[in-house]
């Protein structure tokens, strides 16, 4: 009976059902979030450029993507609920990025029980769905102005028992890049008022400003969010890389529901993935383990019809990146190197120094 009554309760909190006052904010799985790595930086990611889960945080984010990615990730979260998403991303020369993902929340059956105690149902289940289509565009290449842009739709489905809600919703964000300092804004889950179990229900629509910067091999973030169900309140995160090779990281969330303010986790890059974990310790409800691994997928082909206004960029991008690489690799970080170096290559896939390099850091890693 115990474990019944804590599953309901995580189904009234996780899966907003018509529980919900009047006009009240529903669908909370919204807010849970994907990915290890900005799940354990305290959720500050608005402002976080390159990164595939930037889809679910700040569309805009995947703007500067260079290369095709892909991405799975698994969550239990608190007792039975379990939380699954998958992504890809892929850009398009002189187009942007696009890419989609889908996200899956269930928990396992359990006995139902009305007010007075009196069972229902031996099974009820309970999940979420989203499907979510994106699009990010950076203008530093064509019009030299350091801003990305991105929108996301999303298509949800919350299943409860015998009864379905249905509803579309739109993220839509910017990045610009200043001084050192990227500055995010992203407004999340914009959408109508529905009815779900004869309930007024409203998207829970945020607010996010973020802003993020890099010393050396510590990166530091901070979000702000404003719910329309909720007051404001804090995150930030702090992630510090040794050689580019193994990450640390620190997050924390002023306002959290079930205590579990405090974010840890850790995560390994290579040239072609990244794994994640984020651990997320709750003072009233256990422990929450999210794990995510990241496919890096460089292209062979050199792109082809460019202008020579777009070559041009493309090149001088190129070499600022085959810059960066030099830099990084009199530091000894090769594996950092080799990611600079790759870049410059995806956009001038003839740039000799780039080539000579890489093969260069590759042999200084086999060493």
């Amino acid at each position: 009976m115990e474990k019944n009554v804590l599953c309901l309760f995580f189904l009234c909190l996780f899966v907003s059902t018509g529980t919900a006052g009047p006009g009240t904010a529903g669908l909370d799985f919204l807010k849970i979030g994907v990915g290890a790595q900005p799940l354990s930086l305290g959720n500050a990611y608005a402002s976080v450029d390159g990164g595939i889960t930037s889809l679910f945080w700040n569309p805009a984010g995947t703007a500067k993507l260079l290369y095709p990615k892909g991405f799975f990730s698994y969550s239990h979260y608190l007792e039975t609920i379990r939380f699954t998403s998958v992504a890809v991303a892929y850009p398009v020369d002189m187009l942007g990025v696009f890419s989609g993902s889908i996200y899956y929340l269930n928990m396992d059956d359990i006995t139902g029980y009305d007010a007075n105690d009196v069972q229902i149902s031996d099974r009820i289940s309970a999940s979420d769905f989203m499907l979510t289509g994106g699009y990010g565009y950076d203008f530093k290449e064509m019009y030299d102005l350091d801003l990305s842009a991105g929108v996301g739709l999303k298509y949800l489905q919350e299943n409860l028992y015998n009864s379905t809600f249905k509803i579309l919703a739109v993220d839509a964000g910017l990045i610009y890049r200043v001084s050192g300092f990227n500055i995010g804004f992203v407004i999340q889950n914009f959408g109508s008022r529905s009815k779900f179990v004869e309930q007024d229900i409203n998207l829970p629509l945020n607010y996010k400003f973020g802003i993020s910067t890099k010393v050396s091999n510590l990166v530091i973030l901070s979000d702000y969010n404003f719910y329309n169900d909720n007051t404001g309140y804090g995150n930030v995160g702090l992630e510090y890389s040794f050689y580019d090779i193994i990450a640390v990281r620190f997050g924390y969330i002023t306002n959290s529901k079930f205590g579990e303010n405090l974010r840890l986790g850790t995560g390994f890059s290579s040239k072609d993935f990244d794994l994640d974990f984020a651990y997320i310790p709750s003072s009233n409800l256990g422990v929450t383990y999210n794990s995510s691994l990241v496919w890096k997928f460089f292209a062979e082909e050199p792109s082809r019809g460019a202008s020579s206004y777009v070559l041009e960029k493309r090149i001088e991008s190129a070499n600022g990146l085959y810059g960066k690489g030099l830099e990084l690799m009199d530091r000894g970080r090769y594996l950092d190197a080799i990611e600079k170096f790759c870049d410059a290559l995806q956009l001038y896939p003839e740039h000799k120094g780039a080539l000579e390099k890489l093969e260069e850091s590759y042999k200084q890693i086999n060493k």
